[in-house]
C-alpha cells in the first residue's frame, strides 16, 4: 500500500519492542550474576577445601620448586588458608641447599604468597598477587659490571645467575625482619652487615617502585632510609633508568667503613648524617645532590711495626651541600655552604668547584676553585697520607704554616708530552717555622701565582716578624714589609729565588734591598745567598 507505514501493535517501528528488550537484557545480566557469584562461591568453597589438605603436598612443592629453581629447596612445614577473598600459602623454616654439597645458601623464616584469584581464573595460570619473604638471612653481592647476585642463587635457571629476575613475577614484594650482607666485588671489601631490613618492591610491567629500611652496623641508632622509581629491565646492568633517594642518620664510620679505607688506616670513632637524591640512566649515575655532615671524626694512621697509632686526624665538625653532576667528556662537582670545625677554630661557608674534563686523546684536564681554605687544616689531612717528595713532606712537617687562602684557582692540563699546572690565590696572617735558610714568618699577608717552572708571591705585611734563628736571637719587627718575590726553574733542575726591591721599614730602620737565593738540585750542595 502506497504510503502506508508499516507497525507493531505497540506501534514500535522496525517491529522491535524495546521495553521488552531492556528487561530482558536486565533479566540476563541478573542471571549471569547469580550464576557468577554461585560459581565464586562453588570455587572459594573448593578452594578452602583444599587449603585443609595442601598440606599433604609439601613433598610435590619441593620436588616441583627443585625443578623450577635448579637447585633443592626444603620446606619444614606448610599451610594454605584465606585472607577474605585471597587464597594464600605460607611455607616455614625454607631453605635453599646447594646442588653441590647441601649446604643451605639461603634461608627464610617464612614465605607468604598471596594469589590473585581473578587474574588465575581469568589467564588460567597461577598469577602471584603477592609474596612476603620474612626472617631472610642473605648475602648479596655487587659484581664489578654492576649486576647484582646473591650468594648461592648463581645457578637459578630462571634467572640465568641473576637474583633479581626472581623479585619480577609478583606485582608486590614484602621483605620484613631480615638479614642482609652487602659484599662490592669491586672493591675486594668484607661484607657488610644490615640488620632489622624492612623493603617494599612493587611492580607494574616495566615500572618498579622501591623503598626500604635497615639498620647498619654499629652499636648506635643509625638508620639508613632508601626509595627509588625505576624503568626498564633489572636484570640488565644497562638496561634501567630511574630517581633514587637515600638518606642516613647516625652512621657509625669506625664500623661501617671497617676494612674500605687504605690499608693502614682506621677510624676510631666518627658519625655521618646524609641525605640524597640522584639520577640513574642506562644503569649509572648521572647527577646526584643533597646535604651530608660528619661529626666528631678521628682518622688514625696505623704503624707497620706494632699496628698502633702514629698520625692523628681530628676533626669537631664537617658538612656541606653537595652537586655532583655527569658530563660527557668527565664530571662536575660543587660543593656549597661548606662547614668545618677543628681544634675549636670555625671556617667561613665557603664554596669549593671541581670540574674534569677528558679531551679525545684520553688526557686529563681539571678545572678548580675554591672561596676559602684553611691551611693548617688542609696541611692536617696532607700529613696523613704518605708524599711522593720526602722533602716536600719534611718542610711541612717543619714549616708547620698556619694561613687563611682565600679566592683560590688551580688548573692542571697533561698530554702526551708534559703535565702542567697553575694555582693562584691570596693568603692572610700567614705564620710559618723557620727551616733551613728560609725566615719563620708571622703575620704576613701575600698574593701568589705559580705553575710547574716559575711563580711571584706579592708581600703585603704589616707588623709583621720574621725569624732569623742563625743571624738573629730574637724576631725582627717590621711595620712594613713590602716586595715582589719571584722563583724559576734552573736548566739543572734547581731553583732560584730572587727579589730586587724588597721594603722593610721599622721605627729603627728602613731598607730597600735585593735578596738572590739558589737551591741546587742536589740537596747535598749548599745553598747560596
Amino acid at each position: 500500500m502506497v504510503g502506508h507505514r508499516w507497525k507493531t501493535s505497540a506501534g514500535y517501528p522496525h517491529g522491535v519492542d524495546w521495553p521488552q528488550v531492556i528487561h530482558l537484557a536486565k533479566s540476563l545480566a541478573l542471571k549471569l550474576l547469580l550464576t557468577l557469584l554461585v560459581l565464586t562461591a562453588v570455587v572459594l568453597g573448593l578452594g578452602r577445601l583444599l587449603a585443609t589438605q595442601v598440606t599433604d603436598f609439601r613433598t610435590d612443592i619441593e620436588q616441583w620448586a627443585t625443578q623450577h629453581l635448579g637447585q633443592p629447596l626444603r620446606i619444614g612445614s606448610l599451610r594454605a588458608g584465606w585472607q577474605g577473598i585471597t587464597p594464600q600459602l605460607v611455607l616455614k623454616d625454607v631453605s635453599l641447599l646447594s646442588p653441590q654439597d647441601g649446604a643451605v645458601v639461603l634461608s627464610l623464616s617464612e614465605i607468604r604468597l598471596r594469589l590473585s584469584l581473578f587474574d588465575s581464573l581469568r589467564t588460567a595460570r597461577l598469577q602471584l598477587r603477592e609474596l612476603t619473604l620474612s626472617g631472610v638471612d642473605i648475602l648479596v653481592k655487587r659484581r664489578s659490571d654492576g649486576s647484582l647476585v646473591a650468594a648461592g642463587l648463581e645457578q637459578l635457571s630462571a634467572g640465568q645467575g641473576d637474583a633479581s629476575a626472581l623479585f619480577l613475577i609478583p606485582s608486590r614484594i614484602s621483605l620484613t625482619d631480615s638479614d642482609i650482607y652487602w659484599q662490592n666485588l669491586a672493591i675486594g671489601a668484607a661484607p657488610v652487615h644490615f640488620s632489622n631490613v624492612h623493603a617494599l618492591l612493587t611492580n607494574a610491567g616495566g615500572q618498579h617502585s622501591f623503598s626500604m629500611t635497615l639498620q647498619p652496623p654499629g652499636t648506635g641508632n643509625g638508620r639508613v632510609q632508601l626509595s627509588a622509581d625505576i624503568t626498564g629491565d633489572l636484570n640488565s646492568p644497562a638496561g634501567w633508568s630511574g630517581e633514587v633517594y637515600i638518606k642516613g642518620q647516625q652512621l657509625a664510620l669506625a664500623e661501617l667503613l671497617k676494612y674500605r679505607i687504605p690499608e693502614g688506616y682506621r677510624f676510631r670513632r666518627g658519625q655521618a648524617d646524609f641525605e640524597l637524591w640522584s639520577e640513574w640512566k642506562k644503569g649509572r649515575m648521572r647527577w646526584l645532590g643533597g646535604s651530608t655532615g660528619l661529626q666528631n671524626l678521628e682518622l688514625v694512621q696505623l704503624s707497620q711495626e706494632n699496628r698502633v697509632a702514629n698520625k692523628i686526624l681530628q676533626i669537631d665538625r664537617l658538612g656541606g651541600n653537595i652537586r655532583w653532576q655527569y658530563q660527557t667528556d668527565g664530571w662536575d662537582l660543587d660543593i656549597q655552604d661548606i662547614r668545618l670545625e677543628r681544634m675549636g677554630l670555625n671556617w667561613p661557608n665557603s664554596r669549593f668547584s671541581i670540574a674534569t674534563r677528558f679531551d679525545p686523546r684520553g688526557h686529563l684536564h681539571i678545572r678548580s676553585g675554591a672561596d676559602f681554605l684553611r691551611i693548617e687544616d688542609i696541611g692536617a689531612v696532607i700529613r696523613m697520607f704518605p708524599l711522593p717528595d720526602p722533602e716536600f713532606e719534611q718542610a711541612l712537617a717543619s714549616m708547620r704554616p698556619h694561613s687563611d687562602l682565600h679566592d683560590l684557582r688551580f688548573r692542571y692540563d697533561a698530554d702526551d708530552q708534559h703535565t702542567r699546572w697553575s694555582a693562584r690565590g691570596t693568603a692572610s696572617s700567614l705564620f710559618t717555622k723557620h727551616w733551613r735558610a728560609i725566615p719563620g714568618v708571622n703575620n704576613l699577608s701575600t698574593r701568589f701565582w705559580a705553575n710547574q717552572d716559575r711563580g711571584t708571591l706579592q708581600l703585603e705585611g704589616r707588623d709583621t716578624q720574621l725569624r732569623f734563628p742563625r743571624l738573629f736571637r730574637d724576631p725582627l719587627t717590621l711595620q712594613r714589609l713590602e716586595g715582589l718575590l719571584q722563583w724559576r726553574r734552573q736548566p739543572d733542575g734547581g731553583w732560584l729565588v730572587d727579589t730586587r726591591n724588597l721594603l722593610a721599614s721599622n721605627r729603627d730602620l728602613s731598607t730597600r734591598s735585593r735578596l738572590r737565593l739558589a737551591f741546587p738540585a742536589d740537596p747535598k750542595q749548599s745553598l747560596f745567598m
